[in-house]
């Protein structure tokens, strides 16, 4: 299931991403790498959600394709043709949002992905609507993205409280 989700975003991501200008969506892309690796070394010995391997034998193999390949592509796509207006923004963040918590849906239902330590379908959905606004805000205005984020780790950390040293 893991390699089907890979191989779309590839696709997808190569039809709608707007690769002529990949480099204004660099940053970010960065960043979704950046957020999916601090989630990881934040809760390594205590994972709140886990893909169950498949195909890539591991859950490092499959967080390693997700923070280098998944998230930036989907990044891109999301950060292409953004509308200017504040509805359609809205739109393509629900849009995002509906198709990563559909996707988690199908894994959780045919127990592909385990939640841990009080983690829910819920949690995920909320996490989406979170990453996805995130990247938005940080496309145009990176230092509140920044705030925004070290704001979300606190808030995360606390609510799913985990031993840092």
């Amino acid at each position: 299931m893991n390699a089907a989700v890979l191989l779309i975003v590839v696709f997808s991501a190569w039809k709608w991403g707007d690769w002529k200008n990949w480099q204004s969506y660099h940053a970010t892309m960065l960043l979704s790498s950046l957020g999916n690796l601090l989630y990881n070394t934040i809760y390594y010995h205590h994972y709140l959600w886990e893909v169950k391997p498949g195909l890539f034998r591991s859950h490092t193999c499959i967080e390693l394709i997700y923070t280098f390949i998944i998230l930036p592509l989907t990044a891109i796509m999301l950060l292409s043709n953004l509308p200017e207006g504040v509805f359609g923004k809205f739109l393509k963040l629900v849009k995002y949002t509906v198709v990563y918590s559909v996707l988690e849906y199908i894994f959780f239902t045919y127990g592909l992905i385990k939640y841990n330590y009080g983690w829910c379908f819920l949690c995920s959905v909320l996490w989406n609507v979170m990453m996805f606004f995130i990247w938005m805000v940080h496309n145009k205005k990176p230092v509140l993205a920044y705030v925004l984020s070290i704001i979300v780790v606190v808030v995360i950390i606390r609510s799913f409280p985990v031993k840092l040293l």
